[in-house]
């Protein structure tokens, strides 16, 4: 602060209150602004639907609904686009922990993942929901390590999602960008694939990748903690190379 700034600032109650520039006149204006459409909402309900439904309304299966009815349509296609994304999905993820057993000098990816499966497993239990219409999610001729095909009412989240989005980013921290978007272009297909077969609704493709990431922020904010603590270098846990 210069001493300019710091000559006009005032006293109110022993209190120091900042000099108001600028920048602070558009946040507080801002912030208003922020308010007042909160309050409006909060009043009126202004952004709330004012309709009713049966049971679960989601749009996304109105834009879908001509490849919903393709793919029931076509099983032989079916069969073939749910077995070869499920190569790729599992090839994805087994190549994170073999890049991660090589390349990494930490626990973050694994302390993820297990935490996902346990997350889920929690959740699943205060959940159920019946089947979308248009269920289309039968098991395929090629077994899927990660997918799962198997009929159920507790479709909320798709865990194999939020695993995904954090093999992404545990790429992404061993610096590998290429892998980290083939890993988010993966994520959408998937996303995408589950929708038109009826096996998710959109908050199940949703949730999982701001779950999936929050859990991998976490998991390495409290590492670098005890690492400190230990007293290590935590640059010193950055690889030297990756093979792509």
């Amino acid at each position: 602060m210069s001493e300019n700034e710091e000559a006009t600032q005032t006293t109110i109650f022993g209190i120091q209150i900042p000099t108001i520039t600028f920048e602070k006149k558009i946040r507080f204006i801002v912030a208003l602004i922020g308010l007042i459409a909160t309050i409006v909402n909060t009043v009126t309900g202004i952004s709330l639907p004012k309709y009713n439904v049966d049971c679960v309304e989601d749009m996304t299966f109105n834009v879908t609904s001509n490849v919903n009815g393709f793919l029931r349509n076509s099983p032989n296609f079916s069969t073939f686009i749910k077995s070869f994304t499920s190569i790729l999905f599992d090839g994805y993820i087994i190549y994170a922990f073999v890049g991660w057993i090589l390349y990494s000098k930490n626990f973050r990816f694994i302390i993820t993942f297990i935490l996902n499966i346990i997350v889920y497993q929690i959740l699943k239990q205060f959940w159920e929901i019946r089947r979308p219409n248009g269920y289309y999610w039968d098991q395929t001729h090629f077994p899927s390590i990660f997918i799962n095909y198997n009929p159920t009412t507790k479709t909320f989240y798709a865990c194999e999602l939020a695993i995904l989005i954090t093999a992404a980013f545990e790429w992404k921290r061993l610096g590998s960008n290429i892998f980290f978007w083939i890993g988010i272009a993966l994520y959408v297909v998937e996303g995408f694939i589950m929708i038109s077969f009826r096996a998710h609704f959109i908050i199940d493709i949703f949730s999982p990748g701001f779950l999936g990431h929050y859990l991998f922020i976490l998991v390495e904010y409290y590492l670098q903690k005890i690492l400190k603590n230990e007293n290590i270098d935590i640059d010193n846990l950055k690889i030297s190379k990756l093979p792509i």
